[in-house]
């Protein structure tokens, strides 16, 4: 284990340990890892999209419960009660919920419909803790900022045509499955999509490398120094942070971004990345999971993470034209900043997964564009 994992863990235990209990997405608590959760691809230049890459088959996920219902239809439920005591929440007009929370009655499985102009913005749907769940977004800002949190049966978003209908959104998985469908370019973020027994976010609407650069600048500009490491930021932080969000959704499922200009060490002396001119926009790191995958495994018996990492940007990265692991090394600046990647690695020393990393050592694979991989670190 490095001398920088053993400082960062004494910052990080307290916050590991709520982590552990509260992540649960029906809480209202709220990852990102983003992470998980974007729709950036699997391995930069793919068409496959990350929130896609590791999905258990059919059948992986259990059926939903069926919802008791109660006496009469809750006042919650403004389009009524539907066959199988389905709660339907109207918001289908311009601004009819507009900054609101929104409450799905317990004992309903919840569909809420956010079709109009702001007819959601910026506002919050919790849905019942043990039944399926909905939401329906159109409109320029209909679902805009919105915090999704999910219980632990099937949880779906769709998103409609218009370019703006989810943006800036974040949907918290639970324990179901955690689908996203998107009709145009709009798509949300996804986080904690580790809990959910399924996980499919849209392919659509990947951002370009332009407009990264230029939300990592507007970021940084309104979080100076270490305020600006959105990996340190709670779920609740999060839920409460669109921008932050929206970065934090750049990568696949189980995966964080490390934004240089934004990155952190914590060690005995923290600092800020150093030279982060000179590295990639986006680092894309797979983080905790159980079980294992083929992007990031954890051996108990040898207490050690291996994890996968790639660059979201390949034909931007300054080292485009450098071989195989020199992408990432040959611009890597000062070999802390490599510790970033590797704390990443071992995020909230696994504490979202239900594992105890703090003493791992981890070793590092690069995905290259063309799929496959090579040894990037080890510590």
């Amino acid at each position: 284990m490095s001398a920088t994992r053993t400082m960062r863990r004494v910052g990080l235990a307290a916050w590991a340990v709520w982590a552990a209990t509260a992540w649960a997405c029906g809480d209202g608590g709220g990852d990102t890892t983003q992470d998980d959760g974007g729709e950036a691809a699997d391995v930069s230049g793919d068409t496959e999209s990350g929130a896609d890459a590791d999905v258990p088959g059919d059948g992986g996920c259990p059926a939903d419960p069926e919802p008791p219902g109660a006496a009469s239809c809750p006042a919650a439920c403004s389009g009524g009660c539907g066959a199988g005591n389905v709660c339907n929440i109207d918001c289908g007009s311009d601004a009819a919920c507009d900054g609101q929370v929104i409450d799905c009655p317990p004992e309903y499985a919840c569909a809420v419909t956010c079709t109009g102009v702001d007819a959601c913005d910026t506002g919050v749907v919790n849905c019942p803790p043990d039944h399926a769940c909905s939401l329906t977004c159109d409109g320029r800002d209909g679902c805009g900022d919105l915090a999704l949190h999910c219980g632990d049966a099937s949880c779906a978003v769709e998103c409609g045509s218009d370019g703006e209908s989810c943006m800036g959104m974040m949907m918290f998985c639970g324990s179901g499955s955690c689908t996203a469908s998107c009709a145009g370019t709009s798509t949300p973020g996804m986080d904690r999509c580790e809990e959910s027994c399924a996980c499919s976010g849209c392919t659509s609407g990947t951002p370009t490398y332009d407009e990264v650069a230029g939300w990592v600048a507007e970021y940084d500009a309104a979080h100076p120094g270490s305020e600006g490491d959105i990996n340190r930021l709670t779920p609740a932080e999060v839920a409460a942070d669109p921008e932050a969000a929206r970065l934090l959704a750049l990568c696949g499922a189980d995966q964080r971004p490390v934004i240089p200009s934004l990155a952190w060490e914590y060690g005995g002396a923290s600092h800020a990345w150093i030279n982060p001119e000179a590295s990639a926009l986006v680092y894309c790191v797979y983080t905790p999971v159980s079980p294992s995958t083929d992007h990031w495994t954890y051996d108990g018996a040898a207490d050690h993470v291996t994890a996968d990492v790639y660059v979201l940007f390949p034909d931007e990265n300054p080292c485009r034209d450098e071989v195989g692991a020199a992408q990432v090394t040959a611009c890597i600046a000062d070999l802390t900043n490599m510790e970033i990647l590797v704390d990443t690695a071992s995020y909230a020393d696994g504490a979202g997964a239900g594992l105890s990393l703090a003493e791992a050592s981890t070793e590092l694979m690069l995905i290259l564009t063309d799929g496959t991989k090579v040894p990037l670190w080890t510590d």
